[in-house]
């Protein structure tokens, strides 16, 4: 599995820790080396977290087949943004 699908899986299961509750970050990096271990780890076990890396990837794959003019049309702007 190469360290992008990791990534994809780490973002899935971002801020779940080992008790299922929320876990704060007090870095600016997005996933800590254990919860990135953590997910291999987990893909090397566990069938249901291949299945949702699969899932994540094929959408994510969706998405990038998108042309930007699609994407930019796509998200909605932010409340009380002027129009272009």
């Amino acid at each position: 599995m190469s360290g992008w699908e990791v990534m994809m899986l780490a973002a899935a299961l971002w801020g779940i820790g080992a008790t299922g509750e929320s876990v704060p970050k007090h870095s600016l990096a997005l996933f800590t080396p254990e919860e990135i271990q953590r997910a291999r780890q987990r893909l090397e076990r566990e069938q249901p977290a291949r299945q949702a890396v699969q899932g994540i990837l094929e959408e994510a794959r969706r998405w990038a087949k998108c042309s930007d003019e699609f994407l930019r049309e796509t998200i909605p702007p932010a409340p009380g943004a002027p129009s272009l």
